[in-house]
């Protein structure tokens, strides 16, 4: 198309200006016009113009202009560049230099040829989270001609610039990008959103000392290769030890015994693991009760031992010694019972993890309740 114009020009300029005097009233200029004074091009096309000046004896001449465009783009040298709207554009060749109060111009009339359809590229494809596409668009002109156009671009998942360089997500999923223009005339692509394996398991912390009958919470953290968190992925949860700690589906670990496990996490065939120590929950305070004990030699009595915590919680399942500090007074069984053996007084102590508490004991005899004679009765004889 550009050729044609040019040739048509040339072929103007031929007929038309030939070397005149340029100088005189019967040459002054006194009308501008453009050529071509219309053309139909597609959007993004150029076309070059020329400006020539009729005088008042019906010549034409070459005229120095200044050019401007309505919409689109126009150099100094006249090659019009069109934008991407629908809008018609007007060319306008303003005469350089004259002294009428009106400026003489002259003016031409682009066409823009209506665009049809859009033909996106690619039509599907297929990403990685954080991917990048470069997608182009063609348009298709009422003509049947293809041309290149600059849509706006969108897309319903991901990134998309002004000039159609895509950006994919990190959610997995199907998305659609759009090329379109303020005509309605539109096209779409297909992306795939493939979900990134995970490379990496990891836990919060990667070990701990639970005490028995205590919890502790871990956290679990999938990765990709790399190094990327990747979030929303099935966990599941397992203890090589279960009769020692165990876990839940969301990675609370109960202390049940004194001992080690490992707890494991599994997503997509990766693992990782935390080390669990647990422990019993030391011994603070032990108390016996009663605190204090009268005994008559020859009796029991029973003594209990509570062990507790530093919180005062009571604490089951502890080792308890027993001891006496008098035993030839009161000894005392490997149960807290407790035998009166003589007069007198005797601590009894109950030592549980290095923490002990005590009783006093005080045996005395038993008292006499009768007195009886052997015999009753005898007979003596006098002395002669």
């Amino acid at each position: 198309m550009r050729r044609v114009l040019v040739v048509l020009i040339v072929l103007f300029a031929a007929c038309h200006l030939e070397p005149r005097q340029t100088t005189g009233p019967n040459y002054q200029v006194r009308q501008v016009f453009v050529v071509p004074d219309t053309v139909s091009i597609d959007p993004l096309g150029d076309v070059p113009f020329q400006a020539y000046g009729r005088t008042v004896s019906g010549d034409s001449v070459g005229v120095a202009v200044k050019w401007s465009a309505s919409v689109g783009s126009i150099t100094s040298d006249a090659v019009y560049t069109a934008d991407t709207s629908e809008t018609d554009a007007t060319v306008v060749a303003q005469l350089d230099a004259t002294s009428d109060a009106v400026p003489l111009v002259g003016t031409a009339t682009v066409h823009k040829r209506r665009i049809v359809a859009l033909l996106l590229s690619p039509s599907a494809v297929t990403l990685q989270p954080r991917g990048v596409q470069q997608f182009s668009t063609r348009a298709v002109n009422a003509g049947g001609d293809t041309v290149s156009i600059a849509p706006q671009y969108t897309a319903t998942g991901g990134t998309i610039t002004s000039g159609g360089l895509y950006t994919a997500g990190l959610v997995a999923g199907r998305f659609r990008v759009i090329a379109s223009r303020k005509s309605g005339v539109f096209d779409t692509a297909s992306v795939t959103i493939a979900q990134l394996p995970v490379s990496s398991v990891s836990l919060d912390p990667a070990a701990a000392n639970v005490p028995v009958g205590g919890v502790s919470q871990l956290t679990v953290t999938t990765w990709d290769a790399t190094g990327n968190v990747l979030t929303g992925r099935v966990v599941t949860w397992s203890s090589d030890a279960p009769a020692v700690a165990t876990v839940s589906g969301t990675g609370l670990v109960s202390g049940v015994a004194a001992g080690s496990a490992t707890i494991t996490a599994t997503s997509e065939g990766q693992s990782g693991s935390a080390a669990i120590s647990v422990v019993m929950v030391p011994v603070a305070t032990v108390v016996v009760s009663p605190p204090t004990a009268n005994l008559r030699v020859g009796t029991t009595s029973l003594l209990i031992a509570t062990t507790e915590d530093g919180s005062g919680n009571v604490l089951s399942g502890r080792a308890i010694t027993w001891s006496s500090d008098a035993p030839s007074v009161a000894s005392v069984s490997v149960d807290g019972l407790v035998s009166a053996l003589a007069s007198g007084s005797a601590t009894i102590t109950a030592t549980s993890e290095g923490q002990s508490g005590a009783a006093s004991v005080t045996v005395s005899a038993v008292p006499v309740a009768s007195v009886s004679v052997t015999p009753t009765s005898t007979s003596l004889r006098s002395a002669a």
